[in-house]
């Protein structure tokens, strides 16, 4: 399923979880719509969608391969 997000005050999308999970600004209190939804007033905060909460989940940071020592 696709969203548009409410970014600064503008609307972008329609956007895939993926997408959205790269977009630094997003937060639990980001506003979110269903790309498709019969209505302009089915915009909700992403903690309230389900299919969206899993972004709020923090993810931990990738794992930083260790440095090759310098040969003097």
């Amino acid at each position: 399923m696709r969203f548009w997000v409410r970014i600064n005050k503008e609307s972008v999308g329609p956007l895939t979880l993926e997408e959205i999970r790269r977009i630094p600004e997003v937060s639990g209190t980001t506003l979110v719509y269903p790309d498709g939804a019969k209505s302009g007033k089915d915009w909700k905060r992403l903690r309230d969608v389900p299919e969206l909460r899993s972004l709020l989940t923090p993810h931990p940071p990738a794992p930083v391969s260790p440095s090759t020592p310098k040969r003097p």
